[in-house]
């Protein structure tokens, strides 16, 4: 069973996965981008899709 992340944990990853958004945005010029994609954005090349997709849900239940 995963652990659960404290809130200064969630705090700095939705602030990394909005500047990977961020970086994916303003080099394709829309949103259109996958969780794949946004995984391989530096900070997040050690995590797998599936984690960060999973680390989103957990966030938007908060």
């Amino acid at each position: 069973m995963p652990r659960t992340l404290s809130r200064s944990e969630v705090e700095q990853f939705k602030a990394q996965l909005c500047a990977a958004a961020e970086r994916l945005i303003e080099r394709r010029g829309s949103t259109d981008f996958t969780m794949r994609e946004l995984a391989t954005e530096p900070g997040f090349q050690k995590l797998r899709a599936a984690q960060i997709e999973a680390l989103i849900n957990g966030l938007r239940r908060r």
